[in-house]
């Protein structure tokens, strides 16, 4: 399977919707949309971030930074800032309100021209959603769809929900019908999660929290031997030590001996 890495903070959208008291008509986005992009050109640490996803020079690896990172802004307004962070993707969370125009959560709640308003924003600033990240996924097949519908609507890949999220199996069918990725997320010891894919299609896969597995005293690399090619997307950070007595650290300064982990991934296939 192959991975998604996310290493900084984002999220999406704005725009306006026009609407008509006897009914409502939502206008197509235009073919070509002006970039209002900023991102450097040039720097090494940027052309890393973003030719990552290079499928013959780099890894075909995708990085991106979780919208709610930036916990008093809109997804509209932290989306400027990852584009001058030079990374091209953000991994989009249905507990963030969309913008100051778009009250509203970024769920599929929102109307057509919402929808658009959204995907216009992420292309005037040349960023696509890594992978979108649900709350609640909804107990009835119906809910369920919808989430998926949404998900389909922004371009989202993936769909990361909690672990322990039940009825796997229908996830799995909506996951073949809508062609997109779900990835259980896994912040303890990955082996349960894995007891809980069993018998799953290819499109359901892990989420890992490398930070929750070294407070579970798991590390990097070890956990990747346990989930393998079921692993979809990776929240990359580094701790001093393994177990609780641990503390987020810059990555690289920890135990969790990131270099290895991505060595590993790379030479798995991933």
């Amino acid at each position: 399977m192959k991975n998604l890495f996310h290493v900084i903070v984002i999220m999406i959208a704005a725009g306006t919707i026009v609407g008509f008291a006897q009914q409502a008509r939502v206008r197509p986005l235009p073919e070509q949309i002006p970039s209002i992009s900023q991102r450097p050109t040039g720097s090494s640490l940027g052309t890393i971030r973003a030719g990552a996803a290079d499928k013959n020079i780099w890894f075909d690896w995708r990085v991106g930074v979780p919208g709610t990172a930036i916990k008093s802004l809109t997804f509209s307004e932290v989306l400027p800032k990852v584009d001058l962070a030079s990374v091209t993707s953000v991994e989009a969370s249905s507990t963030q309100t969309v913008s100051p125009e778009i009250p509203k959560k970024l769920d599929y709640r929102l109307q057509p021209g919402e929808r658009n308003a959204v995907n216009y924003r992420l292309k005037e600033l040349s960023e696509q959603i890594l992978a979108y990240r649900v709350d609640a996924i909804g107990a009835d097949e119906a809910t369920r769809r919808k989430v998926f519908e949404f998900a389909k609507a922004i371009n989202a890949p993936t769909i990361i929900v909690a672990a322990g999220t039940a009825g796997l199996a229908d996830l799995d069918n909506l996951a073949e019908q809508f062609g997109i990725n779900v990835a259980i997320e896994s912040k303890t010891d990955p082996k349960a999660a894995m007891r809980s894919l069993e018998g799953r299609g290819k499109r359901v896969g892990i989420a890992a929290d490398l930070g929750g597995w070294m407070q579970a005293g798991v590390k990097p690399v070890d956990g990747l031997a346990v989930v393998k090619d079921r692993l979809l997307l990776v929240n990359v950070t580094d701790r001093s030590a393994l177990g609780n007595g641990g503390r987020d650290v810059a990555l690289g300064a920890g135990v969790g001996a990131i270099g290895d982990f991505f060595l590993a991934a790379y030479k798995a296939g991933c």
